[in-house]
């Protein structure tokens, strides 16, 4: 599955890992972080729920079986 990240600059092939950061650059928001060196932060939200949520959101899209996946804006 080919993901496009939040800021809409890279597209990447879905990583071995992803995960959820608190304090993203010294702030209270989240970010998806990646095992890709290349693009480390796939996306950026105020809330852990909201980051957790697109989190499965990538896991339901991938194990339906879909090709693309947009993070979300917000």
């Amino acid at each position: 599955m080919k993901i496009m990240t939040q800021n809409r600059d890279t597209i990447l092939e879905q990583p071995r890992q992803m995960w959820v950061s608190p304090n993203y650059e010294g702030t209270e928001d989240y970010a998806i972080c990646s095992n890709v060196k290349r693009v480390p932060t796939l996306g950026v939200y105020q809330t852990e729920s909201r980051a957790m949520e697109i989190l499965k959101d990538i896991f339901e899209s991938q194990r339906r079986g879909l090709v693309n996946f947009y993070m979300p804006l917000e």
